[in-house]
Formats: structure tokens, sequence, C-alpha cells
């Protein structure tokens, strides 16, 4: 008898459907309040996925680390996509763990 590994996934709280009522309130209320610019660069934000310049909410906290501040409007930013690729994702794996020290580093 063969037993199957199942992996054991951790869901994004703004994953799903692309349409998500409550992801899409968070990066409109985020959008208006930073002028719909990444937070990084300063560029100019556009929807759609693809672009460098395409916009990603940002936790500064990362949500698995701080599961309270998921949701929290101060804890997130918009982001370009090469920005979250690129500056965001290298300091999340040099502060993996540390959800303070990944905060200030953003």
């Amino acid at each position: 008898m063969t037993r199957s590994k199942r992996a054991t996934y951790v869901i994004h709280p703004f994953a799903g459907y692309s349409g998500s009522a409550k992801r899409d309130a968070l990066a409109l209320q985020v959008g208006m309040r930073d002028g719909f610019r990444c937070f990084f660069c300063r560029c100019l934000l556009y929807p759609g996925k693809q672009s460098p310049n395409s916009r990603v909410l940002e936790h500064l906290e990362p949500w698995r680390l701080s599961p309270e501040k998921k949701y929290d409007a101060d804890n997130l930013r918009l982001s370009c996509k090469a920005c979250h690729d690129g500056h965001c994702q290298s300091i999340e794996a040099q502060f993996s763990g540390y959800p303070t020290m990944i905060r200030e580093a953003k």
C-alpha cells in the first residue's frame, strides 16, 4: 500500500477570484491614499498583470508572518510589478522570519 503525500498550501488572503471585492476595495483605498504610484520608485501604476508598471498590493510586513495585519491598510502599499518582483522579494528572502526587519528595510 502506498501513501500519497499531500502538499500543504498557505492561501494568500488576496488569492482566488480575480475580482475579489475585499482586495479591490483595499487596493482602491491604498491607491487613493498613495496617488496610484509605486511606493518604492514612484512610477504611475496601471491595471493588469504583465507590464512592469502593473500594480501589486504589497504587504510591508508579510501576511504569513503577521496574519493580524493582512487586511490592515497601514500595512499595505501599492508597488509596481518590477519593484515587487525584485526589491521586495529579495528583502523578504534576506530577512525571512523577521517581519519588523522586513518592514524597516522596505
